[in-house]
């Protein structure tokens, strides 16, 4: 009975640091896939509906009242040249946001806007979420299920592409000159 015992302990002894070894390298490897794929979860794009019709709904009514962005931008979103307000829909938007991040524009919008007597960054962080959500439903984007944040590390992990479908975004005005004046004209939306 000894003798059988000592040979299965001599076995045992012979076989734990490869027994353990393999284990080690099946856990390590099964976690690769995961911590592999926590960049790729994380990022997403605008055009996965990163908002909702509500909060843009709510950007648009903060655009034309208290944001007063009109002002400087036109209702129709293409920018009063007069004023130095740039366009935030159609093809030049696009152009300056493509490959930046979601956290680009609302940073921008939340430090550099108004740019007038009321100073910079006078609105808070919830309306300036709704804002950036009215120019992604102004440029094209879809809405989604749920409502982006203020959280701003989740903001850089959302990044602007090209529009998927364009149907929602302004078209520039009539070759009526450059739109200066204060009012400009409603976008035409599909109904």
């Amino acid at each position: 009975v000894s003798m059988i015992t000592r040979h299965r302990s001599m076995a045992s002894r012979r076989f734990l640091p490869w027994v353990s070894l393999t284990a080690s390298l099946v856990v390590v490897f099964s976690l690769f896939g995961p911590i592999r794929n926590l960049g790729a979860q994380g990022k997403r794009s605008v055009n996965n509906g990163v908002y909702t019709e509500a909060q843009a709904k709510r950007g648009e009514q903060i655009f034309n009242g208290v944001g007063r962005c009109y002002e400087c931008h036109l209702r129709n979103l293409q920018g009063d040249a007069q004023r130095k307000g740039k366009p935030l829909a159609g093809p030049d938007f696009l152009s300056d946001w493509t490959d930046k991040s979601v956290d680009d524009l609302f940073y921008k919008v939340q430090y550099t806007m108004p740019t007038d007597i009321r100073g910079s960054g006078t609105l808070p962080v919830e309306q300036v979420a709704d804002l950036v959500a009215y120019l992604l439903q102004m440029n094209g984007y879809p809405a989604g299920f749920q409502e982006f944040g203020t959280d701003r590390s989740q903001l850089k992990m959302i990044k602007f592409e090209e529009p998927k479908q364009t149907s929602r975004a302004p078209r520039p005005s009539s070759s009526r000159g450059s739109p200066s004046s204060e009012e400009g004209t409603l976008p035409m939306l599909p109904e």
